[in-house]
């Protein structure tokens, strides 16, 4: 066959060009826009719903909504969660959801208590996929042996050293050998330490 000149071409490329469905291609284009701009406003009210339907004063951990949305979304939404006022930002991935004595409309309300440290040890753990096990006076605490709140709180884990003073309390993540975790249930951990806290000898033999 005969080679087609370059004005054929152009002139065939035109026509395929006006055949096409633009005006079509843009309204699917816009849709889609639609689309995701609705699946974000949803990830914002699931997680927003979520915090609503808590405790006052619980707090959250970036992770604790991953199973609603991405990370950098989760994110995005605390953050305006927080510039709102609805939740206070103890550090960096953990919020507080607010406790107060006025109205949730109200701008100038306040937090009337600071974030429970275990809560916050709990959320720390969560954030960065730790195993924590209350220890020493913490432990203690938690089964109700010590009646006065520790002066800090100190936790072994399967992660790293961290020490961490948040809203004035002091917490302490110390790494536990990973075979000590693996042996036993959180349970069963919770009661070796109590045990090594309040002393073998010192537990009543019936």
């Amino acid at each position: 066959t005969e080679d087609k000149s370059l004005l054929e071409l152009f002139n065939e490329a035109n026509n395929l060009l006006l055949d096409c469905d633009f005006d079509g291609a843009e309204e699917k284009n816009n849709e889609s826009k639609m689309i995701l701009k609705d699946m974000k406003i949803s990830f914002h009210e699931q997680i927003e719903q979520r915090i609503e339907n808590s405790l006052d004063g619980s707090v959250f951990a970036l992770s604790d909504f991953y199973d609603i949305a991405a990370p950098k979304t989760v994110s995005k939404s605390l953050e305006r969660l927080s510039d709102s006022g609805t939740l206070v930002k103890v550090f960096r991935g953990i919020f507080h959801k607010i406790q107060s004595e006025t109205s949730p409309d109200d701008p100038t309300r306040f937090p009337v208590s600071d974030p429970d440290p275990r809560q916050l040890a709990g959320a720390i753990a969560r954030n960065n996929l730790w195993r924590v096990i209350p220890s020493g006076a913490t432990a203690l605490y938690s089964v109700g042996i010590l009646k006065e709140k520790p002066s800090s709180w100190t936790y072994i884990t399967d992660g790293i050293y961290r020490k961490y003073d948040l809203c004035g309390s002091v917490i302490t993540f110390t790494h536990a050998a990973s075979r000590f975790f693996s042996s036993m249930s959180d349970e069963t951990a919770l009661i070796v330490q109590v045990l090594k806290a309040y002393g073998v000898n010192r537990v009543p033999d019936h």
